[in-house]
Parts: C-alpha cells; structure tokens; sequence
C-alpha cells in the first residue's frame, strides 16, 4: 500500500499510543493538557469487549487503507472489532511527538481471514489461538460475563471462527516493514519516541501466556533499536529497562510496572523532548510530593495498582490522576 504522508491539520500537541499502563506516566507531568491519547479501551458498542489491538502496527495500516464498506464489514463479523477501531489520529494529523509503545506489537497475535488475505487482524497473546473455542470462552467469561452483547458476539465469534485462521506473532520484518511505512507516512518534523519491552524477568505468579516474555522482548529490542539507528533523525527509543533500579520493578506481569518507573520514564521522556525541541514546554510534577501524596493514600487503603490499571482501561481518551 501507498505509504503518503498524512495531509489533515496540524497539532501541536503530542499524541501517545499504547497499552493503557502507559498512562501511568501521564498524571506525573505538570502540562498534562498537551497530550492526545489512544490507549486500550472496553467498547461501548460490543459492551464489555476489551479493545487493544488498534494500536498494533498492523492495524493502523489496516485502518489507513480500508473503504467504508469494508470497515463496516469487518465491525459487523469480527467481535474485537468496533466502530472506534479504525479511529487513529496518528496517520491524520500532524504532531511534533508521537509516543508509541511497542507492546502491543511485541505481544498480540495475528488472524487472517482465508478469503481476503487483506483482512488480517490482530487479538490477544500471540502464545494463544483464539480460534480454539476454549481459549475465546476463558477470556470472554473474564471480560464480557453477563454482558448484554454476549450473543451478538458469540455470532461474530461463529463467524470469525470458521473464517479466520491463526498466524501466530508478526515476524520481525513485519514489525520492521509496518514502523518504516508509519515513519514514512508521518512528517519528517515529527518525532517518534519508541517505550520497549522489560527485559528482567518478572519473578511472581504469572499467566502462562506471558511466560518466559523477557526473554522474547531482548529479541525484538535489538530488532527495534536497529530500526531507530536507521531513522535517527526522527526516532528514539527509550529502554524500559534501564529505568528499573531494584530488586522489583513489576505491579502484577512483566507488563506492568510500579509508579516510580512510570515516574521516570516521564521523566526520560522529558528529557528527549527538552533537547530536541524548544518549543514545547514539557515539565514533569515534583517527584517528592507526588511520593508523599502516593503514600499517604496508599496508607489509608485507597490506592490499588490493579483497580487503576482497569480504571484507565475503561477510558479510551483520557487517563486518570494518580490516586
């Protein structure tokens, strides 16, 4: 497909895209206004059905170059698909900044339909094939169990069962391919700052899916930073990893991490952006306060890792203050 660049408006502000962990980082900057989001999101119009593979390389191709009627489509036969899915601003504006985390990339699967090879989506651990029935029942009785849609995607469900066929992980040079025509689609003006895969293991009780993962991401970490050498000029990449400095940066799966990380990733982040552009004024919050306020709250009981997770996950556009 043609990889134009983007032709709408301009934005100044910085757009942000990822797993809704990612939103952690937000609520520690003081200009919390200059940012756009596009985070996982549980869909209204498939009511209970949780949606993250928009923000799959992948898929925002996908969404660049399908007609009306095929977006219909897809929304009326695949279940993970709603009528928000193709929504991205990323290919439609133009932003100084684009923050993008790669997890989405590192750990969904891909689907392709075996009639339109076009139509090749992505869902879920790629360690997992949801074609097999008992795999899509256990993740529909965790996300969507008494949801009112549940028959009208266990009909979706019929459909994409029998006409999709699992395909696994997105090969390297893929991943590669779908980053270069992104890049090439954006303005050269516009900076992409790339969040990696933890590469520490992560030491407590975790989903079988997610096994052994640190091991996957050092793999497609090299692959990434070799794409941002060769687009130096307007990529970087910043190395989770080297913002974790104990014994145990996770909250739950290598996925998720403690505030103090998402503190300094914010942190990093606006340290990058204050060397490559005056113009924006970007300013993390003062970290001892926002510890004792953190502190203070998790004394009195209100402060739960997960419960905030689920909370931003509810929230496709906004992110919640650190509570």
């Amino acid at each position: 497909m043609s990889c134009s660049k983007a032709t709408e408006s301009v934005c100044k502000k910085m757009l942000v895209k990822g797993p809704c962990d990612v939103s952690q980082m937000l609520a520690f900057f003081s200009n919390e206004a200059i940012f756009e989001t596009e985070f996982a999101y549980v869909s209204l119009l498939k009511e209970g059905m949780y949606i993250e593979s928009f923000n799959h390389t992948s898929q925002i191709l996908l969404a660049a170059s399908l007609s009306l009627s095929e977006r219909e489509e897809l929304i009326a036969t695949v279940p993970f698909i709603d009528d928000e899915y193709f929504d991205t601003k990323l290919l439609q504006r133009e932003y100084r900044h684009v923050i993008f985390s790669m997890l989405t990339d590192y750990g969904l699967g891909l689907y392709r339909n075996k009639q339109n090879p076009k139509f090749t989506v992505a869902f879920g651990q790629y360690t997992i094939d949801y074609t097999k029935k008992e795999n899509w029942d256990s993740i529909v009785n965790f996300w969507m169990k008494g949801s009112p849609s549940n028959e009208r995607i266990a009909k979706e469900y019929d459909f994409f069962q029998e006409n999709y066929e699992y395909l696994g992980r997105s090969s390297q040079q893929n991943m590669v391919d779908n980053l270069q025509c992104i890049r090439d689609r954006l303005p050269a003006q516009t900076k992409m700052i790339f969040l990696d895969g933890a590469e520490v293991p992560y030491h407590g009780s975790t989903k079988v899916s997610l096994a052994g993962r640190e091991l996957q991401h050092k793999e497609l970490n090299k692959v990434l930073s070799g794409f941002v050498e060769r687009n130096n000029t307007n990529c970087h990449i910043i190395h989770v990893t080297d913002y974790f400095t104990d014994d145990d940066p996770y909250l739950d799966t290598i996925n998720h991490y403690k505030k103090i990380v998402y503190y300094r990733l914010a942190e990093a982040i606006q340290a990058y952006i204050s060397s490559v552009d005056s113009e924006v004024r970007l300013h993390t919050k003062n970290r001892t306060i926002l510890y004792a306020k953190y502190l203070f709250h998790k004394l009195r009981g209100i402060v739960s890792g997960s419960k905030v997770l689920l909370y931003c996950c509810l929230k496709k556009n906004n992110y919640p203050v650190s509570r």
